[in-house]
């Protein structure tokens, strides 16, 4: 009996995939967005990406800062795995607002891929963010399908981690 109620708390708590564990710890590196004026030449802006692990233990606390042409900018995401549904919860905030999706998940190795639907333009559409994680670096893609079946690619972070120097 006694050990029921000891462990009892701990049966609840959600298990953290472990493809998340991609998002903790320091990033620098760039994003690049795709250029009107030059279809080959992305634009390029520098980040950084900081992530840790939330104090439910079951997902991330990702900060943003990025580089842009009023300083830096910067926003936060929430992402809480909610292991009944087998979904990532991202709760993003940018300018003190909250905006919530429920993000579908397929992973396999070092490729995460969520998706979930949305509007964009007063137009139902598709968003993709693909996730890689590759040794020493974090690579994030993000698209949009707007039913034509042809992802559009929106943005691509590539980031390497961050070690202070001694």
């Amino acid at each position: 009996m006694l050990a029921m109620l000891v462990l009892s708390p701990f049966t609840s708590i959600a298990q953290t995939p472990d493809w998340m564990f991609a998002l903790e710890g320091t990033y620098v590196g760039r994003c690049e967005s795709p250029n009107a004026a030059h279809d080959e030449i992305p634009i390029t802006r520098d980040i950084r990406v900081d992530g840790l692990r939330n104090g439910a233990e079951n997902g991330f606390v990702v900060r943003y800062a990025m580089e842009s042409e009023k300083g830096v900018s910067d926003w936060v995401e929430m992402w809480e795995w909610d292991e009944a549904s087998g979904m990532v919860e991202m709760t993003t905030i940018t300018g003190n607002q909250p905006a919530k999706y429920s993000w579908h998940v397929e992973s396999s190795g070092a490729l995460t891929v969520l998706s979930r639907g949305g509007s964009e333009n007063n137009q139902a559409v598709i968003f993709r963010l693909k996730l890689q994680r590759l040794p020493g670096q974090l690579r994030m893609n993000r698209f949009v399908n707007d039913g034509s079946g042809a992802w559009e690619w929106r943005e691509r972070y590539i980031l390497e981690e961050y070690t202070a120097e001694d």
